[in-house]
């Protein structure tokens, strides 16, 4: 397998939803071939303090695959300051083919976190 290509998909959430609303929204590869994820970062729009009841899970899903996590209960949000996820999924879970659709999630618990900023994706295109 070698890299052809890399794109990044940025996906945003343009303002602030409300604490106790779950949100998702959709990006469909528009890209001919396979892409694989490479890497996956939030960046908040707001400060947001870590509260392990009172908390905001985001993640995203390659079609109905989970294949990054992160949450609120232990991390603050700094403002505009990129945070890694970390990838849980693996081999042809990361791959995202021309019209596969990725979901970006927001859930909470408790009473949740407003939440605002964008997610940027890293994808490299596979050659088989």
């Amino acid at each position: 397998m070698s890299i052809q290509a890399r794109i990044q998909a940025s996906i945003a959430f343009p303002v602030a939803i409300a604490a106790g609303t779950d949100e998702v929204w959709y990006w469909t590869n528009p890209h001919p071939g396979t892409w694989k994820v490479e890497s996956i970062y939030f960046t908040p729009g707001t400060a947001r303090t870590a509260d392990p009841t009172n908390y905001t899970t985001y993640s995203v899903k390659n079609e109905a695959t989970e294949i990054a996590t992160a949450d609120t209960t232990a991390v603050s949000l700094v403002l505009l300051t990129p945070i890694a996820m970390t990838l849980s999924g693996t081999g042809s879970s990361l791959e995202v083919a021309q019209g596969d659709t990725m979901q970006f999630l927001k859930t909470d618990a408790g009473t949740g976190l407003a939440l605002d900023g964008s997610f940027e994706v890293s994808l490299v295109q596979v050659k088989v």
